[in-house]
């Protein structure tokens, strides 16, 4: 039953045929409650971008031939279902992202040999990730993004072979990334999102130096291909939204050659590692709102892909390394409010930045800032000025003293 994308209205109470293989009420603008499913055999439930209210019913539990869940972007309520951790081992994509469901997640996840993508993103979750995740070893993309969790980095997620996607951003992980012992953590990772948490600490180049899937650009050869699952023709694509060249993009469809990397808005410190080079295959790459030091590594002119970089708001110094005007492919560049000196980069990309994209440091010059190697009479002006305010402060506190021993002798 098909009937995705009309403009029906009003309450589906239940959907009563008890041999439905295939539910789709996508896309329409159904309200009330959930509708209860009476087939056993259903395998697949999709119910996203309604307006459905309320909880999730219990009788979602009987549906133990269920591959694909999808109820996301619906106002739903109530606590997470513990049953979707064990419901069975044949669920694919479990996506319940866009509502209002709060709680914890189940601790057991006990039946997920065969769960490729996790999608709670956008709701008030909170508590801790359950270890059990770890047992979910078919997992390629898990997007928690906008909730209340409270954890510290999953560095025990490393052992699953096929994440690609890791999205943790905006929830309250917190502490220092170790560096793991483990030979290959995340060879397939492609999308790392760990913005607006409170990590701290230095960024750990084990892991960047282990991100293999990073490190290769692939080439389909002009043809378009999307991440998703060959579970069934009817499988929906992966979707995920990242902050990329400074605004919030919507991806419907994740391209498979679509790499990302955001540490942005935590408390990163130290400087940034030369390893940052070698992700050759990132279109997008944001450091900012950190507290990192030191030079940016002249490695990142390798990154050939590059088409945002985002390195403001930290406490960076030295200049802007010339290796970085070869990113013929960079359309937002920013290195605001830092410490950086001396010449601007010129040619290619670099002709088209704004000044925006240099605020905050005072010492640089060159297009599209003041020129470099300009007059010094204003220097000598500022000189002079202190000067004279430093004598006539002088002048005055000896006067001062003056006065107040003449009339004490008075």
């Amino acid at each position: 039953m098909d009937l995705s994308s009309n403009s029906l209205t009003g309450v589906v109470e239940n959907i009563p045929w008890g041999t439905l293989n295939y539910i789709e009420i996508s896309n329409n603008r159904l309200t009330g409650r959930l509708p209860i499913i009476s087939s056993p055999y259903t395998q697949f439930f999709l119910a996203a971008n309604n307006n459905f209210t309320g909880p999730i019913d219990s009788s979602i539990c009987n549906l133990t031939s269920l591959w694909v869940l999808d109820l996301s972007n619906n106002s739903l309520s109530g606590d997470f279902p513990h049953c979707l951790g064990s419901l069975n081992s044949g669920l694919n994509l479990l996506n319940l992202g866009s509502n209002n469901i709060h709680g914890t997640l189940p601790t057991n996840f006990s039946k997920c040999d065969n769960l490729r993508y996790l999608d709670i993103s956008s709701n008030r979750l909170q508590g801790q990730l359950p270890r059990s995740l770890a047992r979910c070893t078919n997992l390629q993309a898990i997007n928690l993004r906008s909730n209340e969790l409270k954890d510290e980095f999953p560095y025990w997620l490393h052992t699953l072979p096929f994440i690609r996607l890791l999205d943790l951003s905006s929830n309250s992980f917190h502490g220092h990334i170790n560096n793991v012992s483990g030979f290959h953590p995340y060879p397939a990772l492609q999308i790392l999102d760990l913005s607006s948490n409170n990590f701290s600490g230095k960024i750990p180049t084990t892991y960047i130096n282990k991100f293999q899937a990073m490190t290769r650009i692939i080439d389909h050869h002009g043809f378009p291909q999307y991440m998703e699952s060959n579970v069934s023709m009817l499988w929906p694509y992966y979707s995920i939204i990242l902050t990329f060249k400074g605004v919030q993009l919507p991806y419907e469809k994740i391209i498979e050659t679509l790499s990302f990397f955001d540490l942005s808005n935590n408390a990163f410190e130290g400087e940034i590692p030369e390893y940052v080079g070698q992700l050759v295959a990132i279109q997008g790459l944001n450091l900012s709102h950190n507290r990192l030091t030191g030079h940016i590594p002249p490695s990142i002119g390798s990154l050939s892909s590059l088409d945002s970089l985002d390195l403001s708001s930290n406490m960076l110094t030295g200049g802007i390394p010339h290796e970085l005007a070869s990113l013929t492919f960079l359309e937002v560049f920013n290195v605001s409010e830092n410490q950086l000196e001396g010449p601007i980069p010129q040619g290619n990309n670099f002709d088209t930045f704004s000044s925006d994209s240099y605020k905050g440091n005072l010492a640089l010059c060159g297009d599209p800032l003041p020129e470099c190697g300009g007059s010094s009479a204003p220097f000598i002006l500022v000189m002079y000025g202190l000067w004279t305010t430093r004598v006539t402060t002088t002048f005055a506190l000896f006067s001062l003293i003056l006065k107040v021993h003449v009339n004490t002798k008075l």
